[in-house]
């Protein structure tokens, strides 16, 4: 009888112990991470960080590598053709080009402001023929892309 009320002793210790560990599991659980927020998109990115709203109605194209981003867009106009240029780059001195593919021609210094670049310039070129936007340093071409 004593190895009896022994043996319940231990089976009650032991269930005592589980749920206690079980308990303490649940209490200390961290929380469910929300991965349902979506990445802002690199358009949202510049907004943020340069402080200026980029028109929905714009032609524009993203000028994406590695770390270097920008946002080019375009918007006819009376008196020609408005690109805007809203760059995230490393601290230097660049410019921005419309190349034809074999000539480039430049339309401007990006202005260095609170959180990357800024371009903003009316050009008079045929951007049929000059569809390719690059932004340059003094190493060459940092971003490039096409401007439809």
């Amino acid at each position: 009888m004593n190895l009896l009320k022994w043996f319940v002793a231990i089976v009650a210790v032991v269930a005592v112990i589980v749920l206690y560990n079980r308990y303490n599991s649940q209490q200390n659980k961290p929380e469910p991470v929300d991965d349902t927020s979506p990445t802002p998109s690199i358009e949202q990115d510049l907004e943020q960080v340069l402080g200026r709203s980029i028109a929905d109605d714009a032609d524009k194209i993203e000028l994406v590598d590695g770390e270097n981003k920008a946002i080019v867009t375009k918007e006819s106009q009376d008196d020609g053709t408005m690109i805007s240029v809203l760059a995230d780059l490393p601290e230097g001195d660049y410019t921005a080009y419309l190349s034809d593919g074999e000539t480039a021609e430049p339309i401007g210094k990006l202005s260095e402001v609170k959180g990357g670049y800024i371009l903003d310039t009316t050009v008079s070129l045929d951007l049929s023929s000059y569809s390719t936007v690059q932004i340059t340093s003094a190493n060459g071409v940092v971003l490039q892309g096409i401007l439809e």
